[in-house]
């Protein structure tokens, strides 16, 4: 979070995008642990973790799709099956 604030999107997504193209996780200490951070960064991730309390989001990945919690039912690998349907009816959303 610190890291978005301070750099911007694109900064925070190659420091990520290097955690998962590796999964090094002394390698990645290495270069990202001893970050300042700011205070912002904490009153943020108390925010979110507030919320999901609040919402009983108490496991992840949670995965959201148009807002809403994919549902519990539904394995996570059919997902990309559904994607095609979820346009569509977000096509038809916005045309009416």
């Amino acid at each position: 979070v610190g890291e978005y604030l301070e750099n911007g999107s694109n900064s925070f997504m190659n420091i990520l995008n290097e955690w998962f193209a590796n999964k090094d996780i002394d390698n990645w200490l290495l270069n990202y642990q001893n970050k300042d951070y700011i205070p912002e960064t904490i009153n943020i991730l108390d925010q979110q973790r507030s919320w999901c309390f609040e919402k009983n989001y108490l496991f992840t990945p949670t995965i959201f799709v148009n807002k809403y919690p994919y549902p519990s039912d539904y394995q996570r690998k059919w997902l990309p099956f559904y994607i095609p349907d979820l346009i569509e009816d977000e096509e038809l959303v916005k045309k009416y």
